[in-house]
């Protein structure tokens, strides 16, 4: 469980714009837990945000992959599908 602790500090970090360190601590919870959907997803987001397209690219395409192997084998609970699906959504939705 220290990787969903790392998440949220990093999650803290990002709301207070302590960007850089919230980058360490996502890339901390996903060095503990590879396959940790969100932490991939919000690293591409704050990427996205310090202007680092590239990485940002990175970590949407990791977190894609993830949630496809996931799906496949049912190991993500509905709350956290539903979660990942709506946040998808609302991404593809600000792109339009």
């Amino acid at each position: 469980y220290d990787h969903f602790i790392i998440f949220e500090l990093a999650s803290f970090y990002e709301v207070n714009k302590k960007y850089l360190d919230a980058v360490e601590l996502y890339k901390q919870a996903i060095s503990i837990e590879p396959n940790y959907i969100l932490a991939h997803y919000n690293l591409s987001l704050l990427y996205k945000k310090l202007g680092n397209k590239k990485e940002s690219i990175v970590e949407y395409k990791t977190m894609l992959k993830i949630k496809g192997k996931y799906l496949l084998k049912d190991a993500i609970s509905d709350y956290e599908r539903r979660l990942i699906d709506c946040l998808l959504f609302n991404e593809i939705k600000r792109k339009l």
